[in-house]
């Protein structure tokens, strides 16, 4: 081994502090290092080369910052920390938890030189991708996709909740073999409501499926009972098939098929619908239309229009279908056009019954010649009630009577005065 007794000055070369090699080849006597360098002695049969291994000064800051150059001196703050233990990279934080922690916002794209994020928060001026590596719907004409999520299990994909936990919004997709859909909702039995302009809740969904419209019947102000049954509530006009609805509900059909349609569980129809030439005049119809039947309605029952309680025994108006007309009143078999169970009344001054005259009609009157007068009529039966009174006098009056009858045919009207030609008023009645 060679010994050195001159001394020889030993400069570090460049790269950070003593990063280069030096070869003293033929030197003799003592080699000086300069403080803080490290070197190696390599012998190589005549020749001694001697390298600098490592940077030359005291690192600075604490163990585990990360070095920087601080005006030509090593500079370290915990601003910026290394652990080399767990090979996590902290900013802001002397203790990662993560591969990268970051205390305080970040700012990505071009947006990290341009604008500050906000407290803790992260601004993204590109796309940005959570559980996937790339866009799955680059063929979608609304791409590129900001915001792309994808569940680990293709169902969960999100949720939104508060500091407390106390409410949540999650959307997920719902995968049933071929069958997918894409649902919303929360999560702690609580209404889903929607607000416009920050304000108060203009629609709430509930959890057993209510739907409440309106600021003043949606969640958390809806009165009590709104939203506690499935259903549809609404504060404001409904319309269908207008946009501008003048009514609590206001249904505008714009064909000839009928306006609404309701059918219950049983099967059981009727509708709101319109008769009368399309392009002239209506009139509204409640109850069944025999056209429903080109529109897969084969069966007409009667219309109950009923008040108090339901059932059978509460149906206080019927009407029978098939065009028939007849209508019953607190009866539930209706034979005649008006049928009615119980007394009838007229009640203000001036009112009363109308009945058409002229041929064949239930009411008339007849003229007496000679006492008597023959009435053709085929609506009298073998036991019509019929009623005769004076309308004036006339020759020499008598009392009248029904003398005789023809079912179908005539009945007679005849004077106790052979000389009584005065007009006598008549009218037919059916016992029940």
């Amino acid at each position: 081994m060679a010994t050195f007794y001159a001394s020889y000055p030993f400069e570090p070369g460049s790269g950070g502090g003593g990063g280069g090699v030096t070869s003293l080849n033929g030197e003799t006597g003592a080699v000086t290092l300069v403080a803080g360098t490290n070197v190696t002695i390599t012998p190589s049969g005549s020749n001694i080369t001697i390298a600098s291994t490592g940077g030359g000064g005291t690192p600075a800051g604490s163990n585990g910052d990360v070095q920087f150059n601080n005006s030509g001196s090593f500079g370290g703050t915990n601003n910026l920390f290394w652990d080399s233990t767990n090979h996590f990279l902290g900013i802001d934080t002397n203790a990662p938890l993560s591969p990268l922690s970051v205390a305080g916002g970040a700012a990505i794209g071009t947006y990290a030189a341009a604008n500050a994020s906000p407290t803790d928060g992260l601004i993204v001026s590109g796309q940005t991708f959570i559980g996937t590596p790339t866009d799955p719907n680059s063929g979608d004409p609304a791409a590129p996709h900001q915001l792309v999520i994808s569940g680990a299990d293709n169902a969960n994909v999100m949720m939104l909740t508060s500091p407390s936990n106390t409410a949540s919004f999650v959307f997920f997709l719902d995968t049933n073999g071929s069958d997918t859909s894409c649902q919303i909702g929360t999560y702690q039995n609580i209404p889903l409501s929607f607000i416009i302009d920050n304000g108060s809740s203009s629609m709430s969904l509930f959890p057993n499926g209510a739907l409440t419209v309106g600021s003043d019947y949606s969640a958390p102000n809806q009165p009590p009972g709104a939203g506690s049954d499935n259903g549809l509530v609404v504060q404001g006009n409904v319309g269908i098939g207008t946009a501008n609805p003048s009514a609590n509900l206001y249904v505008n059909s714009t064909t000839a098929q009928a306006a609404a349609v309701i059918s219950a569980n049983n099967g059981e129809t009727w509708t709101f619908d319109r008769f009368g030439n399309f392009n002239a005049s209506y009139g509204l119809g409640i109850g069944f239309d025999s056209n429903l039947s080109t529109e897969g309605y084969t069966s007409f029952g009667p219309l109950y229009l009923s008040s108090g309680n339901s059932g059978a025994t509460a149906q206080n108006i019927l009407i029978k279908p098939s065009g028939t007309g007849v209508v019953g009143i607190n009866n539930l078999s209706p034979t005649y056009m008006l049928d009615v169970v119980g007394n009838i009344a007229a009640n203000n001054t001036g009112s009363g019954f109308r009945t058409k005259e002229g041929s064949n009609a239930k009411q008339g009157v007849s003229t007496l010649v000679g006492g008597t007068v023959v009435v053709s009529n085929t609506s009298v039966t073998a036991n019509s009630r019929i009623f005769l009174t004076h309308q004036n006098s006339s020759g020499t009056v008598g009392f009248v009577i029904v003398s005789a009858r023809t079912a179908g045919t005539s009945f007679t009207i005849l004077s106790s005065s052979v000389l009584d030609t005065s007009i006598i008023a008549w009218e037919i009645f059916e016992p029940a």
